[in-house]
């Protein structure tokens, strides 16, 4: 099963300005194949709104989503119901997420019978238990509302209710930044196994490119609506050549950043523009050390340094002229 996203678009309309907010431009990638794509970026880059329309939550203003061929904004009709049940959402608020009146059992108990994977209440009530145990939670966890567990435990139950429905994709939207840092590392290392254990294909989207490093196997970097680089993760992460992404490194204490020009390039300063009145040129200028002139008023395109890395800059490939 392989989601692939086709030049999408998005853009809100508003009162106070004529063209609507520009949260996505021209947005296009594939995942599939058992793999995990991250996708990094500041708050504001438009990260939660690509999750929310890659399951049907928002319908592209432009461009297409598909789903094993199928376009995902056909998701509410009820012949695609087996479309719904493959391709599931973690959500970043597992407390907003959860109905408050339910407790963990009967939430995934409603998946379970919904998408007609058990048959019966009895065996709806079994497989239940089984998937709270399956995420590391106790039996009686069933019988715990919301409102009586910990954030971790609240997210648990929110990946039980996604792994409910037997999906080959998740679309993981910020699952960790919520939730305290001393539970992190358990969180993700659910996730890891559950992916081995199910076969799945996971679209993991943060801002925190330590949790993204730790289990993506390809990675997209978006700025303010935008792809500006792309590849497998070790290509973009130890040889990243958009400024946008060298500059999200030098911002991890952690980061080890190869010997050279980039080691001497500033952590990331400033605000993100709005979105609303987005400047000209290319979106990253008015932050970017490195800008030249062109970049004020040309908008550079997506293209490839490798076969599988593409960046959206033109230094990369002045310095391969000058090289």
């Amino acid at each position: 099963m392989t989601l692939v996203v086709s030049n999408v678009s998005k853009i809100y309309a508003t009162r106070d300005s004529s063209s609507g907010v520009k949260a996505l431009t021209d947005v296009s990638l594939t995942v599939g194949g058992g793999k995990t794509l991250g996708i990094i970026g500041e708050s504001g880059c438009g990260k939660s709104t690509l999750a929310r329309m890659m399951v049907g939550l928002e319908i592209p203003t432009s461009g297409e989503i598909t789903f094993d061929g199928l376009d995902v904004a056909e998701l509410r009709r009820p012949a695609n119901r087996e479309m719904r049940r493959q391709l599931q959402m973690v959500f970043q608020d597992p407390y907003a997420s959860l109905n408050p009146r339910l407790t963990a059992g009967v939430a995934l108990e409603e998946v379970l019978l919904f998408h007609r994977q058990v048959d019966g209440k009895a065996a709806a009530r079994k497989r239940a238990e089984e998937l709270l145990e399956t995420v590391g939670l106790p039996t009686r966890a069933y019988s715990a509302f919301p409102a009586q567990m910990s954030g971790g435990q609240r997210q648990r139950v929110s990946i039980a209710r996604a792994l409910a429905a037997n999906p080959t994709l998740l679309v993981l939207d910020e699952p960790v930044s919520a939730l305290d840092v001393s539970v992190r590392a358990g969180i993700m290392n659910l996730l890891v196994d559950l992916k081995s254990m199910f076969n799945l294909t996971y679209v993991f989207i943060s801002h925190d490119l330590s949790m993204v490093r730790y289990i993506s196997d390809d990675v997209v970097v978006m700025y303010l609506g935008q792809v500006v680089e792309m590849g497998p993760w070790a290509q973009v992460m130890d040889n990243p050549e958009h400024p946008y992404t060298m500059a999200l490194l030098r911002s991890v204490p952690e980061a080890i950043v190869s010997e050279g020009p980039r080691t001497i390039l500033p952590v990331l300063e400033g605000e993100v523009p709005s979105p609303a009145n987005p400047t000209r040129g290319c979106t990253f200028h008015p932050r970017c050390v490195l800008a030249l002139p062109s970049c004020a008023t040309d908008m550079p395109t997506l293209a490839a340094t490798s076969e599988q890395h593409v960046v959206r800059c033109v230094l990369p490939f002045m310095q391969s002229q000058v090289g």
